[in-house]
C-alpha cells in the first residue's frame, strides 16, 4: 500500500487561531438558531463544534486550550429541587416508583388531560420533559430553570449529568463525543455503545408522557436536547470570557414560554410559562 507522507506542520499563529475560533463560534450559533427554529437534528452539528472547541487529548487539540480559554469558569443551570405542584395539578408516586404529574393541557372546550411520568431512580440535570397538546418532548431549558452555577472546566466537562435506570452515567464529554464521533455529527458508526443507544433511542431514563391521561409513550430525543443545553452553557460562558469571538449576538428565550402543558425535570416540577 502506498503511504502518503505528511509534510511538517507550520504553527498557525495567534491571529489565525483566533479567526478559526470566531468561525467555530459562529457555526455553533448557527446550529443553535436552526435547532430553536425546529430543526432538531442541528444538535448533531453542535456536537462537532463543541468537540472542536473543548475536547483535549494528546492527539486532539481543543481551540479553547490553544487559546488559553479553558481556565475560566463554565456556566451551568443544574435542575433539581423538591416537588412544587401548582394549582390544578396532581402529583404522586406511581407503580415502579415513578413521579407523575397530570392536569389539563389546553384551554379548549375538551380540556384534554395530559400527564408526565418520571422514574425516580434516573436523572438528567440538563433538560426537562414537557407534555402539551402537541405531544411530549425533551426540552433544553437554557437559562429558564435552576440557578446559574459556575464551575471549573474539568468539573463542568467531566461531572455526571445523566444517570439511567441501570445506574449508567454520562458526563458532558461523553454525550458530545458519542454524538460527534459515532451518531451523525462527524461520523455514522455501524454500531453504537449500548448505554448511549438505550439513552438516545430506548428511553433508559424512564421518561414518559400521555396526551390523554391513559396511553403512555416515551419522551423522545433527550440526547439532542442535551446537546442544545451544553451549547447554551458554552455560549453564555464565552459571552463572559471571550466576548470578542461572538460577532453575531446570541439570542434566546424561555423555550416553554406561552405553551400550554406541564414540564418536569429531575425532581422539580413547574407549570410551563404563560
Amino acid at each position: 500500500m502506498l503511504k502518503i507522507r505528511k509534510g511538517a506542520k507550520t504553527p498557525r499563529g495567534d491571529a489565525d487561531l483566533k479567526a478559526a475560533f470566531v468561525e467555530q463560534v459562529g457555526l455553533l450559533l448557527l446550529a443553535c438558531k436552526n435547532y430553536d427554529d425546529g430543526k432538531r437534528d442541528a444538535a448533531k452539528f453542535m456536537s462537532v463544534g463543541l468537540r472542536t472547541l473543548l475536547h483535549q487529548t494528546p492527539q486532539s487539540h481543543s481551540l479553547l486550550q490553544q487559546l488559553g480559554l479553558r481556565t475560566g469558569r463554565f456556566s451551568e443551570w443544574p435542575i433539581g429541587g423538591p416537588p412544587s405542584p401548582s394549582a390544578g395539578q396532581s402529583v404522586g408516586l406511581g407503580s415502579g416508583w415513578t413521579l407523575q404529574i397530570s392536569g389539563p393541557i389546553d384551554k379548549g372546550p375538551e380540556r384534554n388531560l395530559g400527564a408526565l411520568s418520571s422514574a425516580v431512580t434516573s436523572s438528567c440535570r440538563l433538560i426537562v420533559q414537557f407534555a402539551g397538546p402537541g405531544g411530549g418532548e425533551s426540552v433544553a431549558p437554557l437559562s429558564s430553570y435552576g440557578t446559574e452555577i459556575r464551575r471549573r472546566f474539568d468539573h463542568w466537562w467531566n461531572c455526571e449529568v445523566v444517570r439511567d435506570l441501570k445506574g449508567r452515567t454520562f458526563c458532558r464529554r461523553d454525550l458530545v463525543l458519542e454524538i460527534a464521533n459515532t451518531d451523525g455529527g462527524a461520523h455514522v458508526d455501524p454500531g453504537l455503545e449500548e448505554r448511549y443507544l438505550e439513552f438516545s433511542r430506548k428511553n433508559s431514563l424512564g421518561w414518559n408522557f400521555s396526551a390523554n391521561g391513559k396511553d403512555w409513550q416515551a419522551v423522545p430525543s433527550p440526547h439532542l436536547a442535551c446537546m442544545r443545553q451544553i451549547a447554551h452553557e458554552v455560549l453564555i460562558t464565552l459571552q463572559r470570557t471571550a466576548s470578542w469571538a461572538i460577532t453575531d449576538p446570541y439570542t434566546f428565550g424561555d423555550p416553554l414560554a406561552g405553551k400550554d402543558g406541564y414540564a418536569l425535570g429531575g425532581i422539580m416540577i413547574e407549570t410551563a410559562r404563560t
